[in-house]
């Protein structure tokens, strides 16, 4: 039976239960619990300092719960040897380094690396899977191309075929958009979707721009003072008053002319004061 034929009740995804996470004894993500499936793209949103970054962290275990669990396809990540979770959860992060001289394909193949012995080589099917992915991610045309020449848009694709030849179960990305232009916001989240939907994976990504959110993502997490305040399609979490309570600026909501999705409008010098926009 294929993954994509699979009962969902048989899909198990991952799981947070009740998970705190924080820094030098102050918590910033405090009791967090959600469940996501196979084939879900879920968006993390929130004003700055809310703990999209710091759950993103505990979720691939480079910060350690101070309380509660994160399993993925029913393991626990902490009983899992680090080798092991990057075959489980791949991450593009936020401001990833990114070895300057080294060319795209050479990048790529460090997707591999879980799956090499201490001193192996990548082998021909390695190198295979790479080159999938590149394709996948269509930065197979700058497979002989240095990092460093490359532009910000074909950097982050780049980054996210190195997590995709690790063949995740998981893929998490920490603002992948941010200081992009349009057309590369664009191609990134068209990416990340059919990436999710085609290869059933769970992604969670991080994201500042309510209105790519609400376009791209299946169900969105709105975070406040490190807790899930909102929770749902998108319709349910991007409202005025959410917004309101949430980043305490006060917004125009409305439904897209095309696909009916919320669409966000600020409106100038109406700050936090709802009767500004009410004479709108």
């Amino acid at each position: 039976m294929t993954a994509t034929a699979r009962p969902r009740a048989m899909q198990l995804g991952l799981r947070i239960e009740g998970i705190t996470l924080g820094y030098n004894g102050k918590d910033v993500v405090n009791g967090v619990s959600l469940a996501a499936m196979p084939g879900e793209l879920l968006g993390l949103v929130g004003p700055n300092g809310c703990g999209k970054s710091t759950l993103i962290r505990g979720i691939s275990h480079v910060l350690q719960p101070r309380s509660g669990h994160v399993t993925v396809e029913g393991k626990d990540i902490t009983s899992l040897r680090r080798q092991e979770l990057a075959r489980l959860i791949g991450v593009v992060p936020q401001n990833p380094y990114l070895p300057q001289a080294f060319t795209v394909l050479e990048l790529v193949l460090m997707g591999r690396t879980p799956y090499l012995s201490r001193f192996g080589s990548e082998a021909p099917r390695d190198i295979k899977i790479a080159w999938q992915a590149m394709e996948t991610t269509g930065v197979h045309g700058l497979a002989e191309r240095r990092i460093g020449e490359l532009s910000g848009g074909e950097r982050q694709r780049v980054v996210v075929a190195r997590a995709l030849a690790q063949e995740p179960k998981i893929m998490l990305l920490d603002e992948p958009t941010a200081s992009l232009d349009i057309n590369y916001q664009v191609q990134i989240m068209d990416m990340v979707s059919k990436l999710c939907h085609e290869h059933m994976l769970v992604v969670l990504i991080a994201l500042h721009d309510l209105n790519l959110a609400a376009q791209y993502c299946d169900r969105l997490l709105m975070l406040h003072q490190g807790k899930i305040r909102f929770n749902g399609p998108p319709a349910s979490v991007i409202t005025r008053e959410s917004i309101r309570s949430v980043y305490g600026v006060d917004v125009y909501v409305s439904s897209h002319p095309l696909n009916q999705l919320p669409t966000t409008f600020v409106v100038a010098g109406a700050g936090s004061s709802p009767d500004t926009i009410e004479k709108v």
